[in-house]
């Protein structure tokens, strides 16, 4: 159930006022697309199926990076013709979707000359934090981070057949132009 007091900023179009920007009950950002509010269904005993309930279906396209996800209710079957999900479902998301910052800046490009498809952990030094963890296609990535003045990242380039490792410190947004090649060890 989602009831926010006020309607959600930078909603879609003719978006219910659920959907939108919204702080959770612990001043977390969230970004809701669509909920299973309660209504009534229709379907007996409405004490059950008047709460909404249902399951998910998350499908994932690894070779596009996609995952859908789907809110189906307990009365339907997916298999059928003609079957829906609750309003405003399904949900795709591509993986890249989950970062972005505000205000984002981009560390230089490092091409990773001897690994294929390499995973990037990017750590924020001023904590130790990581960032984010995101495996690539390719060889080369410009990892996109929050910017901060002054803030310096660890990036850890890792080959996920070898496990071999590069780790290169004190990093700072820089001008797409600058290029990082490391070999991995």
């Amino acid at each position: 159930r989602w009831f926010p007091p006020r309607p959600g900023k930078n909603r879609k179009f003719n978006a219910p006022k659920y959907t939108g920007e919204h702080l959770d009950g612990f001043g977390n950002k969230m970004t809701v697309h669509a909920v299973a509010n309660p209504i009534r269904s229709g379907h007996k005993p409405a004490a059950l199926y008047d709460r909404m309930p249902g399951y998910g279906i998350v499908t994932f396209d690894k070779e596009q990076r996609l995952a859908t996800f789907e809110c189906w209710p307990r009365w339907e079957d997916p298999a059928s013709e003609g079957a829906k999900q609750f309003e405003g479902w399904p949900i795709t998301i591509r993986q890249k979707d989950n970062l972005q910052f505000p205000n984002s800046a981009r560390l230089p490009t490092i091409i990773a000359k001897n690994a294929t498809n390499p995973i990037f952990r990017i750590i924020d030094e001023s904590n130790g934090e990581t960032i984010y963890t995101f495996r690539i296609k390719g060889k080369f990535h410009a990892p996109v981070i929050p910017n901060k003045l002054n803030s310096s990242y660890t990036v850890i380039v890792t080959d996920a057949k070898s496990s071999q490792k590069a780790i290169l410190k004190g990093l700072k947004a820089a001008n797409l132009n600058k290029k990082r090649i490391v070999w991995l060890e």
